[in-house]
């Protein structure tokens, strides 16, 4: 297993912003995982901003490769202007996770922004896992490709703007709204 940012547990902070690279990889067998971000049970990080990359890596199918864990529960909101991403592990396994909140108990929103003209394209590459609260996922810009698992409770799929979503959906048990404006694509 690798990890490239470990946030332990009795640690807190009011942010992780990411304006480099941020990457792990060599998981290769059942069992491992290449973790990008991982934040501990224990540990307070309520927001994850990203605008360089966040990237995660299994080097064999049956590895798993996690671009953000976080299994403290805290974490309400992840923004990207930059790149998540999670591959290498046999597709369709549920192992190439760009972003793990399952642990939330509370809404959380992932927040993907608009770039200016001349900039790349913000990108979310991987599955997305979200709690039992009423969660968000906004995408105003970019791509987001893979399986958004939405947990319980009143979840929301906001697409705006050229935002392109190439993957599955998968709502929970509260009532769910899907709204595309602009030249979004689903």
């Amino acid at each position: 297993s690798a990890t490239a940012l470990f946030v332990g547990a009795g640690a807190s902070m009011p942010k992780i912003y990411v304006s480099g690279t941020v990457e792990a990889s060599g998981s290769k067998t059942a069992g491992t995982a290449s973790t990008a971000i991982d934040i501990a049970a224990g540990a307070s990080v309520p927001t994850i901003s990203n605008a360089g990359k966040i990237i995660a890596t299994a080097s064999a199918g049956d590895g798993t490769a996690v671009a953000i864990q976080d299994r403290s529960g805290t974490v309400t909101l992840v923004e990207n202007s930059g790149t998540i991403s999670a591959t290498g592990a046999t597709a369709d396994s549920g192992r190439n996770l760009a972003i793990d909140l399952s642990g939330a108990a509370t809404g959380v929103t992932v927040k993907q922004t608009a770039v200016a003209s001349g900039f790349a394209a913000p990108a979310i590459t991987g599955n997305i896992l979200l709690g039992a609260g009423d969660d968000t996922l906004d995408v105003a810009d970019g791509t987001v490709t893979g399986v958004t698992s939405f947990g319980a409770g009143n979840d929301t799929l906001k697409l705006s703007g050229d935002a392109v979503y190439d993957g599955k959906l998968l709502f929970g048990s509260g009532s769910s709204v899907m709204t595309m404006t602009g030249t979004s694509v689903f």
